[in-house]
This record gives C-alpha cells, sequence and structure tokens, in this order.
C-alpha cells in the first residue's frame, strides 16, 4: 500500500497533474519602487496597492508607481506599517520618526510631542469597531482617537 502511494506521488509530480500555475512578477528599484527593502504591503479602499519600504512610500495602480520620500514631501523614508481610517485617510508608521497621515494630498505628522508614546511605531492597525487607531510601539500600546493619543505601557496596573 506504501509503495503505491509513493508512486502515485511521484506521478503527480512528474505529470504536473492538477497543478496550478498563477503569473507572477518581480518588481524592484528598476521598475521604480525606491528600495527593494519592502516592510509591508497594503491594499487601500480605492484599490491602490501601497508599499512602505526602508525608502519611502509608492503607490501601485497595476502601471504605474508615485513615490513620496524624503526629496518630495515624507519626513521619513522608512516606513514600517500602513492602515485606513474611516474617512479613508492613510495612515503610515515613520518608524524612529512617529506617524503621518495622508489624505490623498498632504501629509500631517505626529510625534511624541503631540502625546506619542513613542516614535518608534512598528505596526498600525484601525479599528472600525471603535473608530480609533491603535499604534505598536517599542514601548508600549497608543490609541488615538483623531484628537488624543492614550498610552498603555507594561508598567501599567492594568496589565499586571
Amino acid at each position: 500500500m506504501k509503495r503505491h502511494f509513493l508512486y502515485f506521488l511521484f506521478l503527480l509530480a512528474a505529470f504536473n497533474i492538477n497543478a496550478q500555475s498563477f503569473p507572477c512578477t518581480n518588481i524592484s528599484i528598476s521598475n521604480g519602487l525606491p528600495s527593494n527593502s519592502i516592510r509591508c504591503l497594503f491594499k487601500d479602499s480605492r484599490g491602490l496597492l501601497w508599499i512602505g519600504t526602508d525608502g519611502g512610500l509608492c503607490s501601485f495602480d497595476g502601471l504605474n508607481f508615485v513615490v513620496f520620500n524624503e526629496t518630495n514631501g515624507l519626513k521619513h523614508n522608512q516606513v514600517w506599517s500602513i492602515a485606513e481610517d474611516k474617512n479613508h485617510n492613510l495612515w503610515i508608521s515613520l518608524y524612529g520618526a512617529g506617524v503621518a497621515k495622508y489624505d490623498g494630498k498632504q501629509f500631517s505628522y505626529f510625534n511624541e510631542s503631540d502625546g506619542l508614546l513613542s516614535n518608534s511605531v512598528r505596526k498600525i492597525v484601525y479599528s472600525t469597531e471603535n473608530e480609533c487607531l491603535i499604534l505598536a510601539t517599542e514601548t508600549g500600546l497608543c490609541l488615538y482617537d483623531g484628537r488624543h493619543f492614550k498610552s498603555f505601557t507594561r508598567n501599567d496596573s492594568k496589565f499586571k
């Protein structure tokens, strides 16, 4: 019985029975990316693919790349996470420099001086249920309701 199973597996591999083939294209800086070091991917509500790299942020519509980096409006190049809120604003973690909000036209920036727990934001998630951003930083979690940051660290009594 075991021998028949192994023979079947060999035939399956040899003749590629039921194998599916998906088109795949590699993209790199030669195609328009600002860096080959990709940190995150995010598809927004309009269908644009946003790519966070160590060389900046990039949008891709299926044909063209648009790059945002320190040379054309983005405050910091290291993009680690991207989320979208209910108003279709993109929230971008600029690791080491806080977060940016992109409304489709311009960037607004938030950092520790605005109440953010740490400028080293690793991950951003938008909670539709609570209508707030959840930001995971090097030193704890931060919630942002559109007006105020609320921070939670390991030292908070709520987490002991």
